[in-house]
């Protein structure tokens, strides 16, 4: 866990004028548990992290510092509840990925991912954690709360860091791509993808 939840939680705690004592008593924690959680020396479980953000009204996403948006992007007409499963499969859809793209992209087994789809066995928060981040999707849509999948708010820039795991992204997923089509239908589909681009940037 990075310092940055921990200083978030204290500052919308103090910001909504609650004591320690009481956002721990609505997530079923001690105070002194949480007060670890605002110190950045303990990791909060997922579902005591949900509790603590529906407590102060914040999305997940603000809080691990994933977006500068306070509060959530509500969706017009509620949607029904899906299982983390169930939602790792439109992830999947949405990115037009194989279930092995999704597992190579993430450093797990084929398997693994089935289990998760299939909801025979849930990630852990850190899996979870990487999933968000690998497909820059929403943690609170993914924990199915009322949030976009996609998180509106986007950095202006990002790190050097940032961009060179960009590209190792897209140069897995060139070579699994290229495994699975010939190199006739890649050149179709990289011709596609550039049009689709510049027609967006016009």
């Amino acid at each position: 866990m990075t310092p940055l939840l921990g200083d978030r939680l204290r500052a919308v705690r103090k910001d909504r004028g609650y004591t320690q004592a009481q956002v721990a008593d609505a997530a079923g924690v001690s105070q002194f548990t949480l007060s670890h959680y605002e110190n950045g020396t303990r990791q909060p479980p997922c579902d005591v992290l949900v509790s603590i953000s529906d407590f102060l009204d914040v999305s997940v996403d603000f809080l691990l510092g994933r977006s500068d948006e306070r509060h959530y992007s509500h969706l017009p007409g509620r949607q029904v509840p899906l299982d983390v499963g169930k939602r790792l499969t439109i992830v999947r859809e949405a990115r037009h990925l194989s279930i092995e793209q999704c597992a190579t992209l993430v450093k797990v087994s084929s398997d693994r991912w089935r289990q998760w789809e299939a909801e025979e066995r849930p990630p852990t928060w850190p899996q979870i954690l990487q999933i968000a981040d690998t497909f820059q999707i929403s943690l609170d849509w993914l924990l199915n709360r009322p949030q976009m999948l996609f998180p509106t708010s986007e950095p202006a820039t990002i790190s050097e860091a940032e961009w060179k795991r960009t590209q190792v992204t897209i140069a897995v997923m060139e070579a699994l791509w290229r495994q699975r089509i010939s190199s006739k239908e890649w050149e179709a589909t990289e011709r596609r993808v550039t049009a689709s681009a510049t027609d967006r940037l016009e």
